[in-house]
């Protein structure tokens, strides 16, 4: 019976640990990619990297949640949500030290 059951390792890497990665803005009003309101607190990322439901914590940000992609999001790059004005446009491009807090159990 025992030869039935896959032993299974956890996608992405083990909390609590860190990337650096680079951090961009977006401020479109849609909904994400899982089907959310685009909002404070969600963030796009590289879904082969960080499971999607992962909760980071973005330094000048605070908490996000994994829940969106972008084309242009890949390997070392999460996108945080910002809401309409400059803000977004200030941040720009940072490179920054993100901590994985917990991964989604999916």
């Amino acid at each position: 019976m025992r030869d039935r059951y896959l032993r299974v390792k956890p996608r992405g890497p083990a909390p609590p640990t860190t990337l650096n990665y680079r951090v961009s803005a977006y401020k479109h009003v849609a909904q994400t990619a899982l089907g959310y309101n685009a909002g404070t607190g969600i963030c796009a990322v590289d879904a082969r990297i960080i499971p999607w439901g992962t909760r980071l914590w973005v330094p000048g940000c605070g908490h996000c949640y994994a829940a969106d992609i972008g084309s242009w999001i890949k390997d070392d790059i999460v996108d945080v949500w910002f809401p309409p004005g400059p803000a977004a446009g200030n941040w720009g491009i940072q490179r920054l030290t993100l901590t994985v807090e917990q991964i989604s159990p999916r």
